[in-house]
């Protein structure tokens, strides 16, 4: 099935974005996409971890692909605590690096797209999806945040989400400091965070 054809399929069953855009950060906007993450956390009945909400548009007039079927690669939380600034004090982690797509991935890449294999958007339309943080179950970000009084919960995000139209690619990334291509800015949310129920039918994604 052609990226042409799934564009009508996705429509009946995707499940609608509607975030409004006051409540999202945009962490990183091209020519071709943009990142969001919403300003909250989000829950799952079926599981004691935390999700972080993720948002992807479509800025072009084209239907263009991204592929999320790695699950540890797409991005993520890797790294929580809080504070009283919107910025970590201390930067103690330890995470996977990511680099630009080589020729033969470019080249998978564009193939999965006319193939059909890749998560389709429309254009000027958005997916969505919400990715656990495995470290450790809500309940300690609860604790941690009523416990210290803090400003802000202040989430260390990674990894790479790389855009097609099947014709040119368009690649965000951390973990490549010396090119500046750490794309993924920390995220600051202000206590009290907001804690959401993971609609039904949505894409959640685990490590």
């Amino acid at each position: 099935m052609t990226p042409q054809k799934l564009v009508s399929l996705f429509a009946l069953c995707c499940v609608c974005v509607m975030t409004k855009a006051q409540d999202t950060i945009s962490l990183c906007k091209g020519k071709m996409a943009e990142v969001m993450v919403e300003k909250c956390v989000y829950e799952n009945s079926a599981t004691d971890f935390f999700y972080l909400h993720v948002i992807l548009k479509n800025l072009t007039d084209d239907t263009i692909g991204v592929d999320l079927s790695h699950n540890e690669d797409v991005v993520h939380i890797n790294q929580w605590t809080t504070g009283d600034t919107t910025f970590r004090m201390v930067i103690d982690e330890a995470e996977l690096t990511y680099s630009d797509p080589d020729r033969m991935r470019e080249q998978q890449l564009k193939n999965d797209f006319h193939a059909g294999k890749l998560t389709i958007i429309p254009p000027h339309s958005s997916v969505d999806y919400y990715h656990n943080f495995n470290g450790g179950p809500a309940k300690n970000l609860r604790r941690q945040e009523h416990e210290d009084k803090s400003k802000y919960v202040l989430f260390s995000l990674k990894g790479q989400l790389t855009f097609t139209d099947g014709k040119t690619l368009e690649d965000f990334h951390t973990g490549d400091y010396e090119h500046g291509k750490d794309n993924f800015p920390d995220v600051a949310i202000r206590c009290p965070v907001e804690w959401k129920k993971i609609p039904a039918g949505a894409l959640i994604i685990t490590d």
